[in-house]
């Protein structure tokens, strides 16, 4: 992970920690360590399949809701902590990423790791008390109805909506999401970027207004542009504009009635 990328990582950690709570929302990051939970890639693309040819870049932060027996994505965040050289164009790129897209791909990097005691203790329709404390651990109890299955060499833990996968690697035993995906549904796209020049400065104001019109005018044409809301945010620094998007999610998108706002 570069160091331009920390603040978004650590704004990715601090994110999952305060929305624990929540057990209707889930963060998923990129850019954090392997042993970190829910970090991995989230890649937004725009067919029925996930691939090189449907998507054009992964974006930073994705907040979703969990509603009905389905999970969507409510909150987009994109943060460009290196002040990029055409920030019209840079912004632009970031919002027609999502205005493209209909679903979100994430897979996981990995969860937590096992020893082998636990591996040899799964049993079918039967999860080792230690293995379900490490899920708690980490933040994903698992309910009464989580039941393991073994598949090709792997255990597949299916717990409601949710299904894990615990691996024999090479290296080591560990535990892991099944790759997901989830539609965008009115979201909120949070695009963040750093800028301390005063022409800068008035081209991301200038960005901004237009992005709002340009998002009704799409929305009256195409019904299926899923991008319910943009916030457009600049900071002279990585750690101030990190600390505005903070501010924004968890005070302003959250709090002000989650079912109209997110």
């Amino acid at each position: 992970m570069s160091n331009r990328q920390n603040h978004t990582a650590e704004l990715g950690k601090e994110l999952t920690d305060k929305l624990k709570s929540e057990i209707d929302l889930q963060v998923y990051y990129d850019h954090g360590g392997s042993s970190d939970f829910n970090t991995g890639q989230p890649t937004p693309y725009f067919s029925d399949v996930c691939d090189n040819s449907t998507s054009l870049a992964s974006i930073d932060i994705v907040i979703t809701q969990k509603s009905k027996g389905k999970e969507r994505a409510r909150i987009l965040i994109e943060v460009e902590e290196k002040e990029p050289s055409s920030v019209p164009k840079t912004i632009l790129g970031d919002i027609f990423n999502l205005f493209l897209a209909s679903s979100i791909h994430f897979t996981e990097k990995q969860m937590f790791n096992i020893d082998r005691k636990i591996w040899d203790s799964l049993e079918e329709d039967s999860i080792p008390e230690e293995l379900k404390q490490l899920f708690a651990d980490n933040y994903m109890p698992l309910s009464q109805n989580a039941a393991p299955k073994k598949s090709r060499g792997r255990w597949i833990i299916a717990d409601d909506m949710e299904k894990y996968i615990v691996r024999n690697t090479t290296a080591r035993l560990n535990v892991c999401r099944a790759e997901k995906d989830f539609p965008i549904d009115n979201a909120c796209l949070i695009v963040g970027v750093v800028s301390n020049s005063k022409k800068k400065k008035r081209k991301v104001q200038h960005i901004r207004q237009q992005a709002t019109k340009l998002r009704k005018k799409i929305q009256k044409g195409q019904s299926d542009v899923q991008i319910g809301r943009i916030i457009i945010l600049r900071g002279d620094t990585s750690a101030k504009l990190i600390h505005k998007i903070k501010k924004i999610v968890l005070h302003k998108v959250l709090n002000n009635g989650r079912e109209t706002s997110i």
